[in-house]
């Protein structure tokens, strides 16, 4: 008769909250143009997630989409580490961060060249995917 083995083994596991629900919502308000419901969700569900790039960016395409381009100018980017293997969200972040500032009345011409360096970067840098322009690489 054999002997038995007792085994103890430790796991440690990265928990992530799932925010799949929350996130459709919120852009489910912003394409039916319920800004005010949408803001109020995203303050309610979404606010204290926003660390998460995923959360950041769908609060910046709200604030672009509403015309609120003052708060949009004033939110800051994440931590480029935040980013991590997410290209084109951060380039999503990119685009709309420059969206608002082109469409604030206080852009100033410094403004705009700093854009376009960015964009024109951040377009060098993605040039190693080599998609075609109505692809999303990932």
């Amino acid at each position: 008769m054999s002997k038995g083995t007792d085994i103890t083994m430790h796991v440690e596991l990265e928990i992530k909250e799932d925010l799949s629900a929350e996130l459709e919502e919120l852009s489910r308000l912003c394409r039916i143009g319920n800004f005010a419901a949408a803001k109020h969700h995203y303050e309610i569900e979404l606010k204290g997630h926003g660390r998460n790039a995923l959360v950041h960016v769908h609060y910046a395409q709200l604030l672009r989409d509403s015309g609120d381009y003052k708060r949009l100018r004033s939110l800051e980017r994440l931590d480029r580490s935040m980013y991590s293997g997410h290209t084109a969200l951060m380039n999503n972040w990119t685009l709309i961060k420059s969206a608002g500032l082109l469409r604030t009345a206080g852009a100033t011409s410094a403004d705009c060249y700093q854009l376009r360096c960015q964009t024109h970067w951040q377009l060098y840098l993605d040039s190693e995917n080599k998609c075609a322009s109505t692809e999303v690489c990932h």
